[in-house]
């Protein structure tokens, strides 16, 4: 426990650090302020798949936003630290902050908010939980601590939930909108499959490479951590 505690705090302080120097919008202190009262940094990221550990939301995020910029940049060797020192350096914003290719509106500063904060929408929504499950060994049932799903503010689908708590704080731009609000292609929406992410992916490359970054983090860099 005293291990994992350990990793919460400093993917924590990378986060931070992340978001203090790359992000420069008017807001930012509050919406730090609200994700540091939050269960942002020790809830799961999921309740039985991905990461349903303490801290799992956070590495998750951290994943993302990894692979976020390898794909931006076709490198393999992103250090994330190393944007941290890169961007403190006075004057980093106006030399360098025009990042992504071919999109001179897109920059450090838009991918590292998408790459960390686009799972808000989970934030308070998990609830620390007993389970009863069957020992496979010995057939008898077990009680194991485990997390179950408890939103008290639901909304449409869960990107445009993200979208509406960041706005609460800072203003984002339309690309942002539309990659942080259509980062799960299809996803059920008033119980129907919602076709419109076809449209968005098609005039985004930002919002395709967001949702290739969501899914490689979930599904490959997260790692197997499934539990009942």
């Amino acid at each position: 426990m005293e291990e994992k505690e350990m990793d919460i705090e400093k993917n924590k302080e990378l986060v931070l650090g992340l978001l203090n120097t790359c992000v420069k919008r008017e807001g930012k202190d509050k919406l730090l302020a609200w994700l540091e009262k939050s269960d942002f940094f020790t809830a799961p990221a999921s309740t039985k798949y991905n990461l349903p550990i303490p801290g799992g939301l956070v590495e998750h995020a951290i994943n993302r936003l990894k692979s976020f910029l390898t794909l931006l940049t076709h490198r393999n060797d992103i250090d994330l630290n190393n944007i941290i020192r890169e961007y403190s350096v006075e004057g980093a914003e106006e030399s360098g902050n025009l990042f992504y290719f071919g999109n001179p509106d897109t920059t450090m500063e838009s991918i590292v908010l998408m790459g960390l904060l686009a799972d808000v929408n989970k934030v308070n929504c998990y609830r620390a939980c007993i389970k009863n499950v069957k020992n496979k060994e010995t057939n008898k049932w077990e009680e194991i601590d485990g997390w179950e799903w408890e939103e008290k503010f639901i909304y449409p689908t869960r990107g445009t939930k993200t979208v509406f708590i960041l706005q609460q704080f800072i203003r984002l731009f339309v690309e942002e909108v539309q990659a942080l609000a259509f980062i799960n292609a299809g996803e059920l929406g008033l119980n129907t499959i919602d076709t419109t992410y076809r449209e968005i992916y098609e005039g985004s490359p930002l919002a395709v490479y967001l949702h290739l970054a969501e899914v490689e983090a979930m599904y490959v860099l997260d790692g197997k951590n499934e539990s009942i």
